[in-house]
């Protein structure tokens, strides 16, 4: 995202996607977390996403 905000995001997603695959909330990240194996750790995504 760099230095765009929220709503900036939210704008340029509206214009690619339909209505029903929008994200409810958007976070800001460094870097994704992966395992030991290089595969990206989506239960760290889910509970990091589940407590946000």
């Amino acid at each position: 995202m760099g230095e765009s905000g929220e709503r900036d995001v939210l704008a340029q997603l509206k214009m690619k996607l339909p209505r029903y695959m929008l994200p409810q909330k958007i976070f800001k990240r460094e870097a994704l977390p992966f395992t030991a194996n290089g595969k990206l750790d989506r239960k760290t995504l889910k509970s990091e996403y589940e407590a946000g």
